[in-house]
């Protein structure tokens, strides 16, 4: 535990040494995961984005995560927290326990501005990103491709729900087999109407892989595909790691020897955007919603809901500029440049502003 803790320790002292010297703030992040390992928690590397230098740690149990907490708050200026309830077993303070790092951490951040995310959720966007990045040169771009996942859990299905969302064949392979068949039933329930293609089962491979062009590996389990031959699949096809264990050693080799090439499923730059937005997101949370009558005129703050007639505005106590009408329902009055002007000539008269119909 103290040498766990040390590294740590010189870690973050590091970082601030570097964020200084780029003149860049601290973010960091606590993830955690349902795998058990010997170790209290493992440290990710660090890496920079614009305007931040952030680093973080994999936790294993909530004891773990809140001891970091309470070393990082108020050494860094964001602390990001994955939110994703996880089992895990086999620690030997507890046969089985809930991590509930958000919790956790909430009851002990005091200083760092707090942020949480879902850990499964950064990966499914890092996997669709990686596809559709692949076929942006095609005009379908994804739509029609025939996509095969290893792996139907929480990051299997989100994935392949987004994929036939936009038009993907959808094929998905685990070892349970009554798993497997309610989950593609449950993508094809819920997909859109306008989706004809479905979700489609396959309850045993065959080695033969030539006619997908993206296949995803999800699942937990290693060595799931060992090659027979060197040319099962197309030569172009997309293979995607995400579980960490899509080939066995071998395979791989023979692979890369072919110059096959096996991604292994890169986050950062999705973490690099939830880094960055987040002072937009501060803005976001401390803005104060009002609905104010001032004359015949009801301004609406932008995000309500306003009634038949009140007008959305950039800032209700001092309007300058007008987003539309309400008609009641949710939604804006279609109006015509006449219609527009005459709200914009009364609205100025009334507040003194030179107003704007955006």
């Amino acid at each position: 535990m103290i040498n766990a803790f040390k590294e740590l320790k010189i870690k973050i002292n590091t970082v601030i040494k570097l964020a200084k010297k780029e003149k860049k703030q601290i973010a960091f992040f606590i993830g955690n995961t349902k795998k058990n390992d010997k170790a209290l928690f493992y440290i990710t590397p660090i890496r920079q984005t614009e305007n931040y230098v952030y680093f973080g740690v994999i936790v294993y149990d909530d004891l773990t995560a809140k001891e970091i907490a309470k070393k990082v708050d108020g050494k860094v200026n964001l602390i990001f927290v994955d939110t994703e309830k996880k089992t895990f077993k086999g620690r030997k303070f507890n046969k089985k326990n809930i991590v509930n790092t958000e919790k956790t951490i909430k009851e002990n951040i005091k200083k760092s501005y707090l942020r949480f995310y879902k850990g499964n959720d950064l990966t499914v966007n890092a996997a669709e990103n990686l596809i559709e990045a692949r076929f942006k040169k095609e005009i379908r771009n994804i739509s029609g491709k025939k996509i095969l996942i290893f792996g139907t859990g929480n990051i299997g299905f989100k994935l392949g729900l987004r994929l036939i969302e936009r038009g993907a064949a959808v094929y998905l392979f685990r070892r349970n087999k009554e798993k497997l068949k309610k989950i593609c039933e449950l993508i094809n329930f819920i997909k859109p109407k306008g989706t004809d293609i479905k979700a489609k089962a396959i309850y045993k491979l065959k080695n033969n892989f030539k006619k997908y062009d993206v296949i995803v590996f999800t699942a937990d389990s290693t060595e799931t595909i060992k090659l027979q031959s060197k040319k099962i699949f197309k030569k172009e096809v997309l293979l995607v790691d995400v579980g960490k264990g899509m080939f066995d050693q071998k395979s791989l080799a023979v692979l890369n020897e072919n110059k096959q090439l096996v991604h292994r499923l890169d986050v950062t730059p999705n973490l690099n955007t939830l880094i960055e937005e987040t002072n937009t997101i501060k803005k976001f949370s401390n803005k104060k919603f009002k609905i104010l009558k001032k004359g015949k005129f009801i301004f609406v703050s932008p995000g309500l809901l306003g009634s038949k007639d009140s007008l959305i505005v950039d800032d209700p106590l001092n309007p300058k500029k007008i987003y539309g009408l309400c008609d009641g329902q949710g939604d804006f009055i279609r109006l015509d440049n006449l219609e527009k002007q005459k709200i914009i000539y009364e609205v100025g008269e009334l507040t003194k502003n030179k107003i704007k119909f955006d």
